[in-house]
């Protein structure tokens, strides 16, 4: 089993690496967590990470140990840089739902972990305990997860449309000053009015 997971992080690393070429740090990733579980459980599931602003992500977990356990987590994450931008400490906290061994089961995550960004690839190791409010007979649960994603969204790309944005809105500015006849040089240097 554990060659296994190697193998599939392995191969789902140098695809991503494969489709993407170089790029800045994230502002959308998407991908591929493993993670350990109690009593021999292996997770597999999807999580997508989204910059809502500077050092603050929110990150969607959707997983399943292939058996009778899916579940869903919500986590909103600050971000410290620790080499760069691209090598990051990160913590938060967040709410989980699903449905384990059969009960339905809500509860509150923590999170702590490191990133890395490199190429097009954003790699991540963690720590996600879990305290149960609902359903399960086990009140407290730990996760160690290893994730891989692509990045979908790179800084560079949200900024350049950011400033896109600014300048059209600069242009529609200086039109409706223009038709109303308000420039700043008119302003300053009065217009010579013409009689006819």
């Amino acid at each position: 089993m554990k060659r296994l997971m190697c193998r599939t992080l392995t191969l789902c690393f140098l695809f991503t690496i494969w489709i993407n070429g170089f790029s800045q740090s994230y502002m959308t990733s998407a991908g591929l967590r493993l993670g350990n579980g109690p009593a021999e459980n292996r997770f597999v599931g999807l999580t997508v990470k989204q910059r809502i602003q500077k050092k603050i992500t929110l990150e969607a977990i959707a997983q399943t140990n292939l058996g009778n356990t899916n579940t869903l987590h919500l986590l909103v994450e600050q971000h410290h840089n620790l080499v760069g931008r691209r090598l990051n400490a990160f913590a938060g906290a967040g709410i989980s739902t699903g449905n384990e061994e059969g009960q339905f089961t809500t509860g509150v995550d923590l999170i702590a972990g490191v990133e890395l960004t490199l190429l097009k690839v954003h790699l991540s190791l963690d720590y996600k305990p879990n305290v149960n409010l609902v359903g399960r007979d086990q009140w407290y649960t730990g996760q160690v997860g290893i994730s891989a994603r692509t990045v979908l969204i790179t800084n560079r790309k949200a900024n350049k449309k950011r400033r896109k944005r600014k300048r059209r809105r600069r242009q529609r500015e200086r039109q409706e000053k223009k038709e109303a006849g308000q420039l700043w040089w008119q302003k300053i240097i009065p217009q010579k009015k013409t009689d006819s």
